[in-house]
């Protein structure tokens, strides 16, 4: 009798132990169904390098991009053969720019804003050089480089002569960033002969050294 009870006992383990796995392996199906029927979560485009373009793009591409209003498209840039650039005339800031793009081989590797405004007060120019400074400083945070070089000290007791320093060469200012999405930015100002320069430069990391190389090229080949 005792056997017939220890059997029995034995019987109803086995049962509810086969019903446990059963009920575990159900509940697990349906957990896997239910992960399978979830979307990937797909990465965040990444945002365009200048404008609405992206490094490495092409003339064809860039045409399509840009809505500014076409000004001219240059070949061999500085005799560099395969640099070429398409040029368009835009505002940043309301302030009038050239919009340039640089292709080396028909890939992007640097864009620049070159302001275009004149001013009858040179000190005008350093006007529009800060508000630039500040808007990029704004966007990218603090500068990597900021420099004031003095190459000539003869106006630099006169702040108000700022202007004219830079005019005729003995000032230049510029900022740098060092842009963790692959790009150098850098905006500059600098003169000579009364006229004035004042731009903001994009470079590629990753495609700069196609316009290096041939610029080293270009350089031996004049030896």
């Amino acid at each position: 009798m005792r056997l017939v009870t220890i059997a029995k006992r034995e019987v109803t383990m086995r049962i509810l132990f086969t019903a446990v796995l059963v009920a575990l392996s159900i509940h697990l199906s349906a957990a896997q169904g239910v992960e399978s029927t979830q979307e990937p979560v797909q990465p965040s485009p990444k945002a365009p390098d200048f404008r609405g373009a992206y490094w490495g793009m092409s003339k064809a591409q860039i045409r399509k991009s840009e809505t500014a209003k076409f000004f001219t498209e240059m070949t061999d840039l500085g005799a560099v053969k395969g640099r070429d650039s398409l040029n368009y005339i835009g505002k940043v800031l309301d302030r009038e720019v050239l919009i340039i793009y640089v292709f080396m081989n028909d890939k992007l590797v640097r864009t620049q804003y070159r302001f275009s405004a004149e001013h009858t007060n040179k000190f005008g120019y350093l006007d529009d050089y800060h508000v630039v400074s500040k808007a990029l400083t704004e966007k990218y945070g603090k500068p990597d480089e900021d420099e004031m070089i003095w190459k000539d000290p003869l106006f630099k007791s006169d702040v108000h002569k700022y202007g004219t320093a830079v005019s005729v060469g003995h000032l230049v200012l510029f900022m740098t960033w060092y842009n963790a999405d692959g790009t150098q930015i850098s905006t500059r100002i600098d003169g000579d002969n009364y006229e004035i320069a004042h731009a903001v430069e994009y470079s590629s990391i990753e495609f700069g050294h196609l316009e290096k190389n041939a610029k080293d090229q270009k350089k031996e080949a004049e030896l």
